[in-house]
């Protein structure tokens, strides 16, 4: 009877093994506790918030947002200097950045200053919200951690090169939260939230321009060695590299398995990330250069080109779906929401497409130039532009 009784717990020990085992090659625990799937499409971010550059870890610059039918403006705040970087929302706060080297905390339901930091450099970077902290790089190569109720510096990280792109961050088995930064000095860095230390360091062949792109334990980007790079993210050895013909200026999307990525040689292209393989490029007779990061939402690929163009690709094949023609160069990365497209171009006109078709539903007209990438949360749309203004919009009906 005794060994009898031990018969089904240990059956069920080695099936739970089994079951367990699964779950560790096709999931990680996300920072909020949460299993998130590697395999699947990459979520769009959540209403009500958006902390990170392009709206999640993943950089997919798409949302569940239901933007209103006739944004109207809202409120402005005026940093004194160009806005090249997107705003993150978190906690009812705004943060954005300016070249002039200020960085501010605003009422995001009014825009009211609650406080400011200055630092001796200029930003490029969009900040990155993430629990009690700001995280922001600046172009002398100085990675920040500000207190995000107070504007108190907590800790700073020195490189050896400037820091154009946004910070992203990854979990850690031993529970710490890692602080993912690549600068000019060739370097991806990866550095304790909590106080700042450096957890290793990969060295790339050339400048790294955009933001790291995560997914689970993956670290994704690219720079101007022309490799797009899959990096591990708990000790920063490198899984993968592939040449995508041209140097890469900003970030790529993940989704699916895949990786979106646009480069100088005027191509657009998808790239599998375990294989490494390229599974399609996109670049005709019209294309120019792409700087402008992907946004991606189910089998749509939306992004911007140099040849003032937008345009929409399915993402299962790179087929194109349709084109946009703006009057400007296009550098800021598109955002999905839900059925319409967010687009802002340097013509100095933020724009609202259709997914469906690409056909125009609405534009203002902010005459300066439109460089960082939109923003939406709560039904608002906030855009900085090289005149200094951040815009905020939003429906006014009661």
């Amino acid at each position: 009877m005794r060994k009898k009784r031990w018969v089904v717990p240990l059956v069920m020990v080695v099936l739970m093994g089994g079951v367990l085992a699964m779950l560790g090659r096709t999931y990680s625990r996300t920072r909020h506790g949460r299993m998130q799937a590697q395999t699947e499409a990459a979520e769009p971010a959540s209403t009500g918030h958006w902390p990170i550059f392009r709206g999640n870890q993943q950089l997919c610059g798409a949302t569940r947002e239901v933007l209103p039918d006739d944004p109207h403006l809202l409120w402005t705040f005026d940093a004194g200097s160009p806005i090249v970087s997107s705003p993150t929302v978190a906690d009812g706060r705004v943060f954005v950045s300016s070249e002039g080297g200020v960085l501010v905390a605003l009422a995001e339901d009014s825009g009211a200053l609650i406080w400011r930091f200055d630092c001796d450099d200029s930003f490029e970077a969009s900040p990155l919200s993430l629990g009690n902290k700001i995280f922001i790089g600046t172009l002398a190569g100085t990675v920040f951690a500000i207190d995000a109720e107070t504007g108190t510096p907590d800790w700073r990280f020195e490189t050896d090169g400037q820091i154009s792109g946004s910070a992203n961050w990854a979990d850690m088995p031993d529970g710490r939260t890692a602080i993912l930064v690549g600068s000019y000095d060739n370097h991806l860095y990866s550095l304790d939230a909590a106080t700042g230390k450096e957890i290793w360091r990969f060295e790339a062949e050339n400048y790294i321009n955009g933001a790291p792109a995560v997914d689970g334990d993956r670290i994704v980007f690219g720079g101007c060695d022309a490799q797009l790079r899959v990096i591990d993210a708990v000790n920063g050895k490198q899984r993968v590299a592939i040449d995508v013909g041209s140097y890469v200026p900003g970030s790529a999307a993940l989704s699916n398995g895949r990786a979106y990525v646009g480069h100088y040689g005027e191509e657009a292209v998808c790239v599998a990330l375990d294989s490494g393989e390229i599974a399609w490029t996109f670049g005709n007779e019209e294309t120019g250069a792409f700087f402008a990061p992907p946004a991606v939402s189910g089998d749509h690929v939306v992004l911007g080109c140099r040849n003032k163009r937008v345009y929409a690709l399915d993402a299962r094949d790179g087929k194109i779906r349709w084109s946009f023609q703006t009057k400007g160069n296009v550098d800021a990365g598109p955002v999905i929401c839900r059925d319409k497209v967010l687009v802002a171009s340097l013509d100095g006109r933020l724009y609202i497409l259709a997914l469906k078709d690409g056909r125009r539903l609405w534009h203002y007209e902010i005459g300066a130039g439109l460089v960082g990438s939109p923003s939406v949360t709560g039904g608002r749309l906030m855009q900085g532009a090289k005149d200094g203004v951040l815009y905020v919009f939003g429906d006014t009906s009661p």
